[in-house]
């Protein structure tokens, strides 16, 4: 696909892998269908750069859309019309998410508010919650009823999606809040902040419980996630660290530049984007399964196929690459894109690469691992542990 005259800021593949969506730094909104490598739809009605789009958890009805224009839109994929909005939100949207029964959007920017989804009229659920700050990072809990955001000016907030009011307001950061993560049973929160510093707190007494945490990275902790099971935490900054989600202790620290890292394998296996290489770890005895190295400049986003036999990964190198995680081979020849690749998503048979070329591509990987001898790869089966070396 070659189709643009802004950057790509973000995509999104429909869950059944048949359709892209992508915003763009030139104010319009994308749908791709990937078998003919065709832009669809192209919508232009936002009148600056889109941040975040997103699918409805249907999968197939509805795309929202965020952007600097100040406004959010969500558009029928079908008819491509737009079926709510502009919705003005007087603040820019940097991120939008749809809750897990598709009722409910959440949009941030330099505030905080939740819309119904499916109204006529614009609705909002309740007043609009107001920040103080710009909401620099949003998560919806796992039940869909609860907002955690992180603010600009070191707040962490918790809000009642069905009332529209603030729960929690927890102050403890002394920067900007860069990252927050539900636990899987939606108790507790982590976030990561400017200041280099991790929190951990309890959703319903609105205590830290662990933290401040200090990474003693120096610098901003960019990413933070919990293990599958809840028990790990693992945060990401100028090194790689993964705690105990109980005590706090610290169970390991890899000393290499983080930029993404994901869980696989039920979290017995940790995957980590760095400078210019890619780290797998097996963190049950935290020893080090093996290094994918080929990216000449820092590995930018990473994303596993659905069954977790093949990792995508885009680079500032201006490629992607996949890589067999069984034999941690590269599958095929590097991917090349006209400029730095920044973002990745995996979808069934297809992956879609973004970079700053205005650019979004779209690639048949069911014909790449055929053409590389890995007939069979793209199976159904998740595999376990023990399938990697």
């Amino acid at each position: 696909m070659v189709e643009g005259s802004g950057a790509v800021n973000t995509i999104a593949l429909s869950p059944d892998g048949k359709t892209v969506a992508s915003g763009s730094s030139d104010g319009a909104v994308r749908m791709w269908n990937i078998s003919m490598g065709k832009v669809i739809k192209k919508w232009t009605e936002h009148t600056a750069g889109v941040s975040s789009v997103c699918w409805s958890p249907d999968g197939s009805c509805r795309v929202v859309s965020g952007s600097d224009d100040r406004t959010f839109r969500v558009w029928n994929v079908e008819s491509g019309k737009t079926i709510l909005g502009p919705i003005i939100t007087e603040d820019f949207v940097f991120v939008v998410g749809y809750s897990p029964d598709g009722k409910i959007i959440a949009t941030g920017g330099d505030g905080l508010k939740v819309w119904d989804a499916n109204t006529e009229n614009d609705q909002l659920i309740g007043p609009p919650l107001h920040h103080e700050d710009w909401a620099q990072s949003l998560a919806l809990s796992p039940d869909g009823k609860t907002i955690a955001s992180g603010g600009q000016g070191g707040t962490v907030r918790l809000w009642n999606i069905d009332t529209g009011k603030l729960i929690k307001k927890w102050t403890g950061d002394t920067d900007i809040v860069q990252s927050v993560g539900w636990s899987p049973d939606g108790c507790r929160i982590v976030n990561g902040s400017y200041d280099g510093a991790v929190r951990v707190w309890d959703v319903r007494s609105g205590e830290t419980v662990l933290g401040a945490i200090e990474t003693g990275q120096g610098n901003i902790v960019w990413a933070v996630s919990y293990s599958p099971n809840g028990k790990r935490i693992a945060t990401g900054a100028d090194g790689l660290q993964v705690w105990d989600a109980n005590t706090g202790k610290l169970l390991k620290t890899l000393g290499i530049t983080v930029a993404c890292l994901a869980w696989a394998s039920g979290g017995s296996l940790l995957i980590v984007g760095s400078l210019n290489k890619i780290k797998t770890f097996n963190t049950n005895t935290w020893t080090e399964i093996a290094v994918l190295d080929g990216h000449e400049r820092l590995v930018s986003a990473i994303s596993l196929s659905p069954n977790e036999r093949i990792l995508a990964s885009v680079s500032d190198d201006s490629t992607a690459r996949l890589w067999n995680l069984k034999s941690n081979q590269l599958i095929g020849l590097p991917l090349h894109h006209e400029c730095e690749v920044r973002c990745v998503s995996f979808s069934g048979k297809f992956l879609a690469t973004g970079c700053y070329d205005h650019h979004m591509y779209t690639w048949d990987v069911s014909v790449i691992v055929k053409k590389a001898g890995f007939n069979g790869i793209l199976s159904d089966n998740v595999v376990s542990l023990d399938t990697f070396h």
